[in-house]
């Protein structure tokens, strides 16, 4: 159970429970915490990949990773968001969190939108700040369904297949489902 009371948490960590009460006032507090960290680091991360990119068709292909992710590490993380998802629900803090990192994610969506429109890669008739917002959260939903079904596979053949009906070209969306 990812919950685990602060003397279990602070065994597992290898210290003693002082060590997080001197830190944290409760287990809630701990675990506010550990979430808001784990979420901004991810975002940090994605944007450092995409900026990373060698060319356009290569951000999109890690842009594609990122939403839904084929490797283990990444599913745990998706398993982490969920459980910080439902706990954000009864906290303000949490919740405020997740929406401003939500925004931010949407703002580096829409910035590569236009990239990939100049690219010739995306073409739609929604203005990339409508569209961000949407390709935000259907990868949440389609991410959400593949940790629930264990087929992330499939989740991201969907993904492919809505960012297709959004506007995602035709060439570009044979590379990606070739990847």
């Amino acid at each position: 159970m990812l919950f685990r009371s602060l003397r279990r948490i602070a065994r597992e960590g290898g210290f003693t429970t002082g060590v997080l009460t001197h830190h944290f006032v409760d287990k809630a507090e701990l675990i506010s915490a550990c979430f808001s960290w784990t979420i901004t680091e991810w975002l940090e991360r994605a944007k450092l990949e995409l900026a990373e990119s060698g060319s356009d068709e290569d951000s999109l292909r890690r842009f594609l990773h990122l939403s839904l992710p084929t490797d283990a590490e990444r599913h745990g993380e998706w398993r982490l968001w969920l459980h910080y998802v439902v706990t954000a629900t009864d906290d303000p803090h949490l919740a405020s969190l997740l929406i401003e990192v939500d925004q931010e994610w949407d703002s580096l969506i829409e910035e590569y939108l236009q990239r990939w429109e100049w690219a010739g890669l995306f073409t739609s008739s929604l203005a990339p700040s409508d569209l961000a917002p949407l390709i935000g959260r259907l990868g949440d939903g389609l991410g959400l369904r593949a940790l629930v079904t264990g087929d992330w596979m499939d989740a991201r053949m969907k993904f492919v297949e809505a960012l297709r009906g959004l506007g995602l070209s035709a060439d570009a969306a044979a590379n990606l489902t070739r990847d």
